[in-house]
């Protein structure tokens, strides 16, 4: 899916004024992805585990 330029630009624009690098703040939001899905990854990894044993 491609990325709407508007809503980016925008986002940038207020990442800007914010004083927020978007490169940093893209990190921190994909951190923040894995840290509320870390129970679907545990039972994902412990599941694939199991199926190599």
């Amino acid at each position: 899916m491609a990325v709407d330029k508007d809503l980016k630009e925008l986002a940038s624009t207020i990442l800007k004024i914010s004083g927020k690098d978007h490169d940093t703040w893209l990190t921190e939001q994909y951190q923040i992805l894995i840290n509320n899905s870390a129970k679907l990854i545990t039972q994902s990894l412990k599941a694939n585990a199991d199926i190599q044993q």
